[in-house]
């Protein structure tokens, strides 16, 4: 499958894929696909940009306040380590359901922290689909990017 990435909608109900990510289900173990799965029905996916945060691991619980990430129960302790990068991280219920890792001061990661200043939504596609980046979404279709 390949995961779309989309902005909040506009005034206009429009919104762009700023990101897609292609998991092959016949490689990607399950609980993975699952939890990407989960975000494509969500009603709202949380974006954070993560940079330098300690327990970066799937269903780890942000706490808004301190800004920290709380293991989810039964970790075993080798299975997690600090996140000594940037991190794009998308959170239903302030659980981490899953993550990007990028790199600081690229055009990329400056697309994340614009597109996550608001909820975004994921979509999935089948992965011979051509639709990605700069395409538009109404609501109902997509809309590939116009060339200048």
């Amino acid at each position: 499958m390949k995961y779309l990435f989309l902005t909040e909608a506009d005034s206009d109900g429009v919104s762009e894929v700023f990101h897609s990510v292609t998991l092959p289900e016949d490689v990607v173990p399950a609980p993975i696909i699952e939890r990407w799965n989960s975000m494509t029905t969500a009603p709202t996916v949380i974006g954070r940009v993560l940079l330098n945060k300690e327990n970066v691991i799937a269903n780890a619980v942000w706490n808004e306040s301190t800004e920290t990430l709380t293991l989810p129960a039964d970790t075993p302790a080798d299975a997690v380590f600090p996140v000594k990068s940037l991190v794009f991280a998308f959170f239903i219920n302030n659980v981490l359901t899953g993550l990007v890792q990028g790199k600081e001061n690229t055009i990329t990661a400056d697309k994340f922290a614009a597109a996550f200043a608001s909820p975004i939504k994921v979509m999935k596609v089948e992965e011979s689909d051509p639709t990605d980046l700069g395409y538009t979404y109404n609501g109902t279709a997509f809309s590939a990017p116009v060339e200048n």
